[in-house]
């Protein structure tokens, strides 16, 4: 379209040199212009870069910086938690040492009240026999061997049954009832009385009654 122009504006030019100067200063002309708004651009786009760089080195900077931030602020946190665990490691140390000390005593105290069993146990066997005190007299302070009102619920209890304890001759049966049954009575208990009643048509098996205890049974 723009050539059209020209040769239209041209046609009125018929000498040759006149042509020719017209077309060179029509044509530099374009070109200057063109070369001057490439050189403006050329302008612009260099100050654009120069200001995307200032941009970028700012960024990098404030990066830089925060960088440096986190990496104070962590090893102010890497210190604190090695004192923390320092403190931790004095404590569990302490605690060591306390529970070494805690079982030392509880061994102790282990061995001592187990003598102590033992040697109440011996005393109350040397009391009263080797049998379990199962009942108490009303007023509290005399203890019995033998069968009593917790055996009522059996089939074969009567009341003639109460204290009582039973001895068989044999002594590889098993005691069905080791409570109240026993292969030697004088082992048992060492204050009962033989009931001549009722052992009068007994051959296997006799029955005693216990005459009570005066004992301490905490």
């Amino acid at each position: 379209m723009t050539l059209l122009y020209i040769m239209e504006y041209l046609k009125h030019y018929t000498q040759p040199q006149i042509l020719v100067t017209t077309l060179t200063l029509l044509f530099g002309g374009i070109f200057t212009r063109k070369l001057y708004n490439n050189k403006k651009l050329l302008q612009e786009i260099e100050l654009e870069k120069v200001s995307i760089e200032k941009i970028k080195q700012i960024e990098i900077d404030d990066l830089k910086n925060e960088n440096l931030i986190l990496i104070k602020e962590n090893e102010k946190e890497t210190m604190n938690n090695e004192k923390l665990l320092k403190k931790f490691m004095d404590v569990c140390s302490k605690l060591s040492e306390k529970e070494k000390i805690l079982n030392d005593t509880n061994e102790k105290l282990e061995e001592y009240y187990r003598d102590k069993i033992k040697d109440k146990c011996v005393k109350k066997i040397d009391e009263y026999g080797s049998g379990p005190i199962r009942y108490k007299s009303k007023c509290g302070t005399i203890y019995y061997h033998g069968m009593g009102h917790l055996e009522n619920k059996y089939m074969w209890w009567e009341s003639k049954m109460n204290r009582k304890i039973l001895e068989y001759k044999n002594k590889e049966k098993d005691l069905k009832f080791p409570d109240f049954e026993t292969h030697d009575i004088k082992s048992f208990c060492n204050n009962c009385e033989y009931c001549e009643g009722i052992n009068k048509k007994q051959r296997n098996k006799f029955y005693y009654e216990c005459k009570g205890h005066k004992i301490n049974v905490e």
